[in-house]
């Protein structure tokens, strides 16, 4: 069985892991009492974009 992405749909995902990855990235360079590298974060920030441009951009 072969699943078909569609060209909008795999745009959509790599910004969403571009979001997520970034903010992992910056709350690791910053400093303070929280720990480094906010995962939880920026997997909440990757999933909340990537539902916006799914529901802007009308997904799958």
């Amino acid at each position: 069985m072969t699943l078909h992405i569609d060209g909008i749909d795999l745009v959509t995902l790599g910004v969403g892991l571009l979001v997520g990855y970034a903010v992992l990235a910056y709350t690791r360079s910053t400093s303070g009492p929280a720990p480094k590298g906010d995962l939880v974060g920026a997997i909440g920030a990757g999933t909340a974009v990537a539902t916006a441009l799914f529901l802007l951009f009308g997904g799958a």
